[in-house]
């Protein structure tokens, strides 16, 4: 089972196990070692232009990753007061982990196995609660997202 650094007690508190992150990324080096020796026959001009393109690659991949795991992590603590049920908890991770398409109650109720009054409800005081708020299109189908926190441009349906 996953627990979210969110979810322990004293999560603000959170540090690295810096043995257990250096063994990842001992492993790591030793496989890119692996892959530069393998590269040595390609050719040198190839090697090096492949590892530049590689590096960069993996530098602009783990920008994006940090900066969705520090803007999780700025939600939580911007509501760590706020009181949530478990499934406003699930539907908001999901929409802060990439939620694919639009939030309804229908698909609400079907991700949370609950009834459509039940989905409302729980919509209905996240947008009291100022985390969520309906998207602009509205009408018949109803959306929502998570309400852009101060300096956010990201957005969350």
């Amino acid at each position: 089972m996953k627990i979210y650094i969110h979810k322990k007690e004293n999560w603000t508190d959170f540090t690295w196990d810096n043995k257990k992150v250096m063994i990842k990324l001992g492993e790591v080096r030793n496989l890119q070692g692996k892959l530069l020796g393998k590269m040595e026959s390609l050719g040198f001009d190839l090697q090096n232009e492949a590892v530049l393109n590689t590096l960069t690659l993996d530098v602009i991949k783990s920008s994006e990753i940090l900066s969705k795991i520090f803007h999780k992590a700025e939600f939580w603590k911007n509501h760590s007061t706020t009181i949530l049920n478990d499934r406003q908890q699930k539907i908001i991770n999901r929409l802060l982990d990439g939620f694919d398409g639009k939030l309804t109650t229908s698909k609400w109720a079907r991700i949370n196995k609950c009834s459509q009054d039940t989905a409302l409800r729980d919509i209905q005081d996240l947008i009291k609660k100022d985390v969520l708020q309906k998207k602009a299109s509205g009408g018949r189908s109803t959306n929502y997202e998570l309400k852009l926190m101060p300096g956010d441009n990201t957005r969350h349906s």
